[in-house]
């Protein structure tokens, strides 16, 4: 769900209930622009702890294949 960040302001408690309760991914955009996301804490926790095992699998594959990455190769291999 995309919604202006004035209707985001008016009724956080309402954003913050999808967002928590309900599951949903609130995008505010301001103006023509995306700006922020908004996502329970629980969805939160799951993405940083596939963030984390994907870093970890990486790393083991260096080791294994006795080759390290740099920061510039993992940042452009995650899409940052």
């Amino acid at each position: 769900m995309t919604i202006p960040v004035t209707k985001a302001k008016a009724s956080v408690s309402t954003v913050l209930t999808r967002a928590c309760y309900q599951g949903q991914l609130i995008v505010i955009k301001k103006g023509a622009h995306l700006t922020a996301v908004i996502l329970g804490y629980e969805d939160f926790q799951r993405l940083a702890d596939l963030e984390a095992r994907y870093e970890s699998a990486l790393l083991a594959k260096s080791f294994k294949d006795d080759r390290f990455f740099t920061l510039d190769d993992v940042t452009t291999r995650v899409g940052l």
